[in-house]
């Protein structure tokens, strides 16, 4: 603490950047705030030309930005879901088109829609968990990774990773539909023709 012409000559120039001001309970903030506008705008000459930020709006700042971010954040990982689903019903739709004899000889044999739908729907959740499960050793690699080298420790939630399968669970069940319903509705002659 020095008086503010002993500021002067320290800094070199009359001007303050600023001013950092500690307040004894934090119900006198916004009482201590307009205090400081009223002082420091009759210093001013009646000009407001400063700011007097609270630590509440910093925060509420820093807050905006990091919405701003999640937000960006989850439209990456849309696009990934969307883009990796997609592959998953192309993958799905080829192995339905190289399988069509077993698929003839299976409901010549008695499988039933449901049957057929439930393999291939089968088929496509096992695909989309497996991807979700290497994802999760990733991203538990790139902790690891972060925590050795910048000494940062990543929180796990048992809650997120459960949420991170569902949606590997969800995204395999909705991109998969197609690919079993098209295998389920294979005629049996016409599948066996193939052969």
């Amino acid at each position: 603490y020095i008086p503010t012409s002993a500021a002067e000559k320290v800094a070199g120039k009359p001007e303050i950047n600023r001013i950092i001001v500690s307040v004894n309970k934090s119900e006198n903030v916004e009482s201590v705030k307009k205090s400081i506008e009223e002082v420091l705008k009759s210093n001013h000459s009646g000009t407001e030309d400063f700011s007097v930020l609270t630590q509440k709006e910093l925060l509420s700042t820093f807050d905006s930005i990091l919405n701003i971010l999640t937000t960006f954040v989850v439209a990456i990982a849309a696009v990934s879901l969307l883009v990796g689903g997609i592959g998953i019903m192309n993958i799905m739709l080829v192995t339905v088109t190289e399988r069509t004899r077993e698929i003839g000889i299976r409901k010549a044999l008695g499988a039933t829609f449901g049957n057929i739908m439930g393999q291939f729907l089968t088929e496509s959740v096992i695909i989309s968990v497996l991807g979700g499960l290497i994802g999760l050793l990733l991203a538990y690699l790139a902790g690891f990774i972060t925590k050795k080298f910048a000494g940062i420790t990543p929180v796990y939630s048992l809650k997120t990773l459960m949420i991170a399968l569902g949606v590997s669970l969800f995204i395999g069940v909705v991109f998969g539909t197609a690919p079993a319903i098209k295998a389920a509705k294979k005629r049996p002659i016409a599948a066996l023709k193939s052969l």
